[in-house]
């Protein structure tokens, strides 16, 4: 593998079932990013159809909505410029993990 660990250090060999899993990982991962670009094209199409229409018809009956929502944001670069102790005193770090197939 070309992204191999330089070193055996902090590694472990996988077994048959890990070496299956990897391979379901791994096509679940291909799957979930096919899923989204269809959904996308889907619904760049379901937009076109509506025509700047709310409400989209079958037979006369409402299947498809726009609907509107407002979500709240941050710009923390404007905070750390503007109020550097108001930023340092709010920003949080969070470390986690996550799997990365390297093959």
């Amino acid at each position: 593998m070309a992204n191999a660990p330089k070193s055996a250090k902090n590694s472990i060999e996988l077994g048959d079932e890990a070496i299956a899993a990897l391979t379901r990982f791994a096509k679940a991962k291909a799957t979930i990013k096919r899923a989204e670009a269809a959904k996308a094209k889907a619904e760049a199409q379901l937009r076109e159809a509506l025509n700047g229409n709310s409400f989209g018809l079958v037979n006369g009956i409402s299947v498809l909505a726009v609907v509107e929502a407002t979500r709240k944001s941050l710009d923390s670069a404007i905070v750390e410029k503007d109020a550097p102790e108001v930023y340092l005193n709010a920003l949080r770090t969070t470390t986690y993990d996550y799997l990365k197939a390297l093959g």
